[in-house]
């Protein structure tokens, strides 16, 4: 492939270097298998000028892979050697860009090694809860002032505002095409609709089929699935056949 990155580390890493340079800044980075042109793209941010998420990321990746890291790019850099890997930047940029950039370079460089499709989107990827609290977080009243504020007082290049509006459209793209892809992709099982004194209206081959003829949200389907709690507003309960 070919990039033009504002940080490029071959092998043998020169790890204080990459220290140095991600020292508090926050990006996109890419790690390119050289025997394959394969690539995995994901992201850091570091909150304060002492965070260096970038460099932790990057001996997660090569050193510390047995405790977290992507699985995809894990069993590569055991079959190649990490000798045929190199740690690139692609752009640092500002911590309330960044997941809109990632997800701008995962969606239309479409990475080999990653799991997800998009970093906006994680569907069939069960989440830990503490990063269920930072997503919360990053999608807070407060940050949309925040991104606000910081919009109002401060001209972004031309270059992030192309990224920014390409990643906006991926991103509203993708949530229209992945409610139906998500069912289509699904194995439900068959699943019946009760009134709410507990008797049977009629019986489905898959929660799919509630979605379609009820229109109700899938995301609705499943949780009431899950907690067994009625859903008023349609004055029902969904429950899987025994």
């Amino acid at each position: 492939m070919v990039m033009k990155f504002e940080k490029s580390y071959p092998f043998p890493f020169n790890t204080e270097q990459i220290k140095l340079d991600c020292l508090g800044k926050s990006g996109i980075y890419l790690i390119l298998n050289a025997i394959n042109g394969k690539y995995y793209i994901g992201s850091a941010t570091s909150k304060s000028d002492r965070h260096n998420r970038l460099y932790i990321r990057f001996r997660n990746h090569f050193y510390n892979s047995e405790k977290s890291t992507n699985i995809n790019l894990r069993r590569a850099i055991i079959k190649y050697g990490k000798h045929n890997f190199s740690f690139n930047i692609i752009v640092f940029g500002d911590p309330v860009d960044i997941l809109n950039l990632e997800n701008y370079y995962i969606s239309s460089l479409n990475p080999e090694y990653n799991i997800l499709t998009s970093a906006l989107n994680s569907l069939g990827y069960k989440h830990t809860e503490e990063t269920k609290d930072l997503m919360k977080k990053n999608y807070s009243e407060e940050r949309r002032n925040r991104i606000r504020q910081l919009n109002l007082n401060q001209n972004l290049t031309d270059k992030t505002k192309n990224l920014l509006s390409e990643s906006m459209k991926l991103r509203h793209l993708s949530k229209e095409v992945n409610i139906v892809e998500s069912f289509k992709q699904s194995r439900s099982k068959p699943t019946s609709v009760y009134n709410l004194d507990n008797e049977l209206i009629k019986r489905f081959n898959s929660a799919k089929d509630i979605y379609k003829e009820y229109s109700i949200d899938y995301r609705t389907i499943r949780r009431h699935l899950k907690t067994g709690q009625p859903i008023n507003k349609f004055r029902i309960i969904i429950k899987y056949n025994l």
